[in-house]
């Protein structure tokens, strides 16, 4: 499920607009199912999807980089 939003209109259901047509309610719910594979109902990354683990590859690549800028 994807986060809470501020919802002045009322227009969310499980955290999503309300759907106005079939093929709409079969994209948010498309949106929903990629969203759960890496995130929790409350919006944290779930261990060991892609996302963590870019988030534990992504500061030795940094690091990496920034040696090469500091040899120059």
């Amino acid at each position: 499920m994807l986060p809470e939003r501020d919802d002045p209109a009322g227009l969310l259901v499980r955290g999503l607009p309300a759907a106005r047509s079939p093929d709409e309610d079969r994209i948010l719910k498309e949106i929903e199912a990629e969203y759960g594979s890496f995130c929790t109902p409350k919006g944290k990354i779930k261990a060991g999807s892609q996302p963590d683990q870019l988030q534990k590859v992504i500061p030795g690549i940094e690091a990496e980089l920034q040696i090469l800028y500091e040899r120059d």
